[in-house]
Parts: C-alpha cells; sequence; structure tokens
C-alpha cells in the first residue's frame, strides 16, 4: 500500500488512521494512541 502525502490539513480525509495522526502530528504512533486515549485533550 502506497503512503499518502497531504500537502495541507484541508486534504485530510474525515477519519484517519493512528499512523495517519501520528504522521501529521510528527509525534510517534505511541504518542498517537496516547492522544487518542486521554479524556477531552483534544476531541
Amino acid at each position: 500500500m502506497e503512503k499518502q502525502v497531504y500537502k495541507s490539513y484541508d486534504e485530510l480525509p474525515m477519519l484517519l488512521t493512528v499512523s495517519d495522526v501520528a504522521a501529521v502530528l510528527g509525534v510517534s504512533r505511541a504518542g498517537a494512541y496516547e492522544l487518542a486515549r486521554s479524556e477531552g485533550s483534544w476531541c
């Protein structure tokens, strides 16, 4: 599967995988999972 490269936030799909979130935010995959599990900090 080819990795998608987004040039702006407007190009992002409605749903992202944790790996996509990590790449967009510039954090590790573990860090993205930690954000996903946290309460009320980003959603």
